[in-house]
């Protein structure tokens, strides 16, 4: 990374104020100019001694980085188009049996994805993909029918060489061959490429994708070493030249054979060069790194005159000394040049060391007040992650990926408390939500140590996850926690509270099924006699009434959000665990048909509920399906039937139809926040809708697999890039217009989603040089 230089913006009287780069000098001039002169006579003798070994090392370092840049360049493209090939962006064009016209949003997103978007696209100058199974092609230009392609010859060789390869993904340097047309009709297939091959087992090779690498990208990295004096030459395992700086020297090298390290004189010149080279392990390239040894013909004239000036000149020693002592300063001048851009000038007579000590002190308040602000803002993350947790939208992976990022340590075991404020008088839902997010904010320290995440109000409750190392420890954390929470509803609100406490739970992902365990534990206290009530009360199943056997609702019930959320590794794991329990408790016979009859009954319900009919999923099954059902024993095959034949068609039937429908509510809701120009909330959505604001929330989550502000935030993306494109109004207009709380929080949100900032993107778009 290249740093700007810092400019010199001290005025006279600053220079006059510079006491230290005088005291430097003065130094300089009684402790070095002796040992100076005695140094300038040696410098003659062993400098040209140690020249040689210098360049073999700097040399040496030139080709590693150079091996290294390379390296990253080929490795980026090989394990990005690896990738690539495996993305449903491209995936989909394989079983095209003709020019896909019609589906140019997602030819579009093809295209992207084989320009090499945002990272990739500097190194690629164009892209070919051949589909030989129908015969079409896609490029950078567009898309054609291979047949009329005007090099077919040249194009059919080409096919017909890589047929014999075996790998997927690989290089090929054509750089010698004819390059192509200036004719979109004319397939490239010279220069440096990088092939895939795509092959099927019962088609063989149904496809070729041609990545072209962009050879004056790859010569101006190749270049940036030219400037510093040395040459770089890329020779593949055929000795043909990949890239270089000096045509001359890459001919040469090439009849040379394998030359690692040693001299190479260029037939017809005076220039004898110091070569090193470095294997890529990409089609056989190898990266030479080359040094003209007669550049240090004229350096060591030039340091021998400087010897005998220094012997024959004291004034020259003094004008070192004085140049040294200027360099020795430079550090504290560009110091105080990046400190007056942060700070301001200083004051006339103030010392510049107690100016950096001040500049410093205020830094270092800054970065102070900034961590606080960064504990903030991962105080909200944290709340607003648990929000997911509790509503099934975040994954497995998800979880485990943000506790790495938060750094959260999970506990041994868990409980999840629903804490409920009891109010004297009625109160509104909004004043209700607002004293439950006061609650949450004002936990003390102390009682939030001995919680899994940052207490989170959710529905005027506040939502709290006890952890600890063993079950007694939580058993007392858990009353620790309610005592303490207790204490800031008394303190702070006069009222009391009371909680519902889930089951022990082990692992994080089952946050969403304990919350529903504690929030029944609290309908279940509304429902006990006055006498039995209790403020802390703990969630009980059958099996704690000593119930030997009993359908098993609560698991049920998480399948069921499973399959509604369409996540079928979820769903798989729990129906293995139905199972799993109906073997546990020895469930067997007509009772272990009937629950297995239920269990199948409920996925198809799913599918009921959503409006939609089971036919297709039946349809498979000639005979009838709870028969089929009876003449399974194993679990193993129960869970893979259950699963493959009922769960997963259902799920697919699911989400297909909330692709392709969406209902006049959610319509509405669009056209709400549309008119609101996303200025909205859920609740006020629901009032003025005149539905729930759960209601609201499930409609979504089922037909459009999201939540509400997830929702408002994509149609607020999509009404700026309709105000930035048909109107004139500036990025700071379209983000006060939407309601956005700072330009710049708009700014990093569209950057995020669109790929580019907003200017960026209007600028782009208006002049015509993309289409939205």
């Amino acid at each position: 990374m290249e740093f700007p230089k810092p400019t010199n913006r001290q005025t006279a009287k600053e220079k006059q104020r510079s006491r230290y780069e005088t005291l430097i000098f003065t130094r300089l001039v009684l402790l070095v100019a002796v040992p100076l002169l005695i140094v300038g006579l040696l410098c003659g003798i062993l400098y040209y001694r140690s020249e040689s070994a210098r360049d073999r090392a700097k040399l040496g370092e030139v080709a590693g980085n150079a091996s290294m840049r390379m390296t990253s360049v080929f490795d980026g493209l090989r394990s990005y188009y690896l990738a690539a090939l495996r993305n449903s962006s491209f995936t989909w064009m394989e079983s095209c049996s003709e020019i896909p016209y019609s589906r140019y949003s997602d030819l579009r997103d093809a295209q992207e994805l084989l320009r090499g978007g945002t990272y990739m696209d500097s190194y690629v100058v164009g892209y070919e993909y051949i589909n030989l199974r129908y015969g079409w092609v896609l490029s950078n230009y567009g898309t054609f029918p291979l047949e009329q392609m005007k090099n077919q010859e040249e194009i059919r060789t080409f096919i017909d060489n890589q047929a014999s390869q075996t790998a997927t993904l690989y290089w090929v340097n054509r750089t010698g061959a004819a390059p192509r047309q200036t004719s979109s009709l004319w397939l490239n297939v010279s220069g440096q490429c990088l092939v895939a091959r795509i092959t099927s087992a019962k088609n063989g090779l149904v496809g070729m994708l041609l990545i072209h690498l962009d050879m004056e990208y790859l010569s101006e990295l190749a270049g940036e070493w030219k400037s510093l004096g040395y040459d770089v030459v890329l020779l593949d395992a055929n000795g043909e030249t990949v890239t270089t700086t000096d045509t001359e020297l890459a001919h040469a090298l090439a009849d040379a054979g394998d030359l690692s390290d040693g001299h190479l004189r260029i037939p017809g010149t005076i220039s004898n060069y110091l070569v090193q080279g470095r294997a890529i392990n990409f089609n056989g390239i190898t990266c030479y790194a080359a040094y003209d040894e007669q550049q240090n013909l004229g350096s060591s004239v030039a340091a021998f005159w400087v010897s005998v000036l220094i012997l024959l000149a004291t004034v020259v020693v003094l004008l070192v000394c004085r140049w040294n002592s200027a360099f020795l300063y430079r550090p504290i001048r560009e110091l105080l040049d990046q400190a007056y851009d942060v700070f301001g000038r200083r004051e006339q007579n103030q010392d510049e060391f107690d100016y950096l000590t001040s500049s410093v002190t205020r830094a270092a308040q800054n970065q102070k007040d900034m961590q606080k602000l960064v504990q903030a803002q991962r105080r909200q993350l944290e709340q607003q992650f648990l929000l997911h947790i509790l509503r099934s939208e975040a994954s497995l992976e998800a979880i485990h990926s943000t506790m790495q990022e938060f750094g959260i340590q999970p506990f041994a075991c868990y409980r999840l408390l629903v804490l409920s404020i009891v109010f004297e008088k009625q109160m509104t839902g909004s004043v209700r939500e607002a004293v439950a997010q006061t609650v949450a904010q004002r936990l003390p320290a102390e009682i939030c140590r001995r919680l899994f995440f940052c207490p989170v109000a959710v529905d005027a409750t506040v939502v709290m996850v006890a952890g600890a190392e063993n079950e007694e420890t939580l058993a007392h954390n858990v009353e620790t926690v309610y005592k303490g929470a207790a204490k800031v509803v008394s303190a702070g609100m006069g009222c009391r509270c009371v909680a519902g406490v889930s089951r022990v739970f082990t692992s994080p992902e089952q946050i969403a099924s304990a919350w529903h365990e504690a929030s029944e534990a609290l309908r279940s206290r509304g429902a006990a006699s006055e006498e039995m009530r209790q403020d802390l009360t703990y969630y009980t199943t059958a099996e704690d009434n000593h119930t030997e056997h009993g359908y098993d609702t609560l698991l049920e019930n998480e399948i069921i959000a499973a399959m509604t959320a369409c996540n079928k590794r979820e769903t798989e794991r729990l129906i293995g665990v139905f199972l799993e329990r109906l073997e546990e408790k020895g469930v067997r016979g007509y009772e272990r048909m009937f629950y297995l009859q239920r269990l199948v009954s409920t996925l198809l319900m799913v599918a009921e509920n959503a409006g939609l009919s089971v036919s297709k999923v039946l349809s498979n099954h000639s005979d009838n399906l709870f028969a089929e059902i009876s003449r399974i024993y194993s679990n193993d095959k129960m869970r893979t039937f259950l699963v493959e034949e009922v769960a997963v068609p259902v799920m697919d039937l699911l989400g297909n139809f909330r692709r392709d429908n969406t209902s006049e509510l959610v319509k509405n809701v669009i056209a709400l926040i549309k008119q609101t120009n996303g200025d909205l909330t859920l609740n006020e959505c629901a009032e003025k809708l005149n539905y729930s604001a759960s209601y609201i929330w499930k409609v979504l989550k089922n037909e459009r697999n999201t939540n509400f502000t997830d929702l408002v935030a994509s149609q607020k993306l999509e009404m700026a890039k309709e105000l930035l494109l048909t109107t004139d109004m500036s990025v700071a207009q379209v983000a006060d217009t939407l309601h956005y709380s700072n330009v710049q929080n708009f700014i990093r949100f569209f950057s995020r989603e669109v790929g580019m900032t907003p200017g960026k993107y209007k600028k782009e778009y208006q002049t015509g040089k993309k289409k939205p």
